[in-house]
């Protein structure tokens, strides 16, 4: 009896055996498999490239001919254009972003898969298209040999009738940046050499729809161009820190829909206390005694001291950077607070400085920034920003105007 039950023990334990076995040949022979199709779809997504015997042209052409004598008059109507092309580009399969990096990549997840094989050092080729705002865009065609990546940029019009092709040139990246939010790029260009940007930025992960929303409404408009209220630190009870004529242009179209009308350069304009004074406080809850201190009042006459920056005293370069919010939270005050972080192209940085802005909407509409907090910021610091002309220096610049 003992031997029989030794003989089943025996048995079964050679069943088990060979089903272990044959369980770890399978799984084997699956994740081998799986690790074959990953690698053959890696190969297929770092290997997207529009080539001259594709349908590229045809596609394209149609796309921009459904837009023939569609009227575009705003702004507002060029983004949903933008948009709307976008949209048809990306159902057919290509990558493509607008050139303000304002709408969120088509087909990003090739991007990215061609990104990260050239940060892993893996040969990759990879086509995407920046789409212009005047019926044109530019098709970048990239390949990464392992080393270094060659760009070859080529730009296209559309003249109602078919696609055009204007300018062509390949050169090898100087250099080559992905954050994973987006791809910094540049190429060489000599010293002195004064014609457009050798820069180029994408975003290539999507934007968050808030955050997105909230960029345009409450940072975009005024930006960081010719003016501190986003490079620095006041509240409440430091609001002397910023200067009003730099916002009073910004706040002037926010307000009105148009540009100011104070705008020649050169000219020293006066302007009525109630105007002035209406424009500012509509979005910074500032009183008349702080803004009589810190501009220039002429109490006769009850009006402000104007001049729009000019030619001396504009900016340092064109390649300001721009806020993009990250994170938005509503306090129990009612308040709301944006945690915006500062693309710098030039820099090839998506987050040169970082800050919160609080702002408060109005129960009759519209809205007021409450303050702005500095969290970083780069070792230059605002190094586009310049100060106004003394009045010493808009003598000698322009004479008494």
């Amino acid at each position: 009896m003992n031997r029989l039950k030794n003989n089943y023990a025996n048995t079964y334990n050679r069943i088990l055996l060979v089903y272990f076995f044959l369980c770890f040949f399978i799984a084997i022979c699956f994740l081998s498999g799986c690790q074959k199709k990953n690698k053959q779809v890696d190969e297929e997504c770092f290997n997207y490239m529009i080539t001259e015997d594709s349908t590229f042209v045809s596609d394209v052409v149609e796309i921009y001919n459904s837009f023939s004598g569609v009227c575009v008059s705003t702004e507002e109507d060029k983004h949903k254009k933008i948009e709307k092309i976008l949209q048809l580009i990306g159902e057919k399969g290509y990558i493509a972003v607008d050139i303000n990096n304002q709408i969120n990549m088509t087909n990003c997840d090739i991007a990215e898969c061609f990104l990260e094989a050239v940060d892993s050092g893996q040969a990759a080729k990879c086509s995407i298209l920046n789409i212009l705002y005047n019926d044109s865009f530019v098709k970048f065609d990239f390949n990464f040999d392992k080393i270094n990546v060659f760009v070859c940029r080529t730009y296209f019009i559309w003249d109602g009738e078919g696609l055009i092709e204007k300018q062509k040139e390949e050169y090898k990246a100087i250099s080559w940046k992905y954050t994973g939010n987006y791809l910094f790029f540049e190429r060489y260009r000599d010293g002195g050499f004064d014609g457009d940007s050798p820069y180029t930025v994408f975003r290539v992960k999507p934007m968050d729809d808030d955050n997105r929303e909230y960029t345009e409404k409450y940072m975009l408009c005024v930006g960081y161009d010719s003016n501190n209220l986003f490079i620095t630190e006041w509240n409440k009870d430091n609001l002397k820190a910023l200067n009003y004529y730099d916002l009073f242009e910004y706040f002037y179209k926010m307000k009105y829909g148009t540009n100011s009308p104070y705008g020649e350069d050169g000219v020293t304009y006066l302007i009525d206390e109630d105007i002035f004074e209406g424009v500012i406080k509509e979005f910074i809850d500032v009183s008349s005694d702080v803004l009589k201190e810190v501009c220039i009042y002429d109490e006769k006459q009850k009006k402000y001291q104007y001049r729009i920056r000019g030619m001396f005293d504009y900016g340092t370069t064109p390649l300001v950077p721009y806020p993009e919010v990250v994170e938005i939270k509503n306090n129990a005050d009612g308040t709301i607070t944006l945690k915006v972080n500062a693309v710098s192209i030039k820099d090839e940085n998506d987050k040169l400085f970082m800050h919160k802005v609080t702002i408060k909407k109005k129960a009759s509409g519209g809205f007021q920034y409450i303050s702005n907090e500095m969290l970083t910021m780069n070792k230059e610091g605002a190094y586009w920003y310049r100060d106004r002309l003394s009045d010493e220096e808009w003598v000698k610049h322009y004479g008494d105007r």
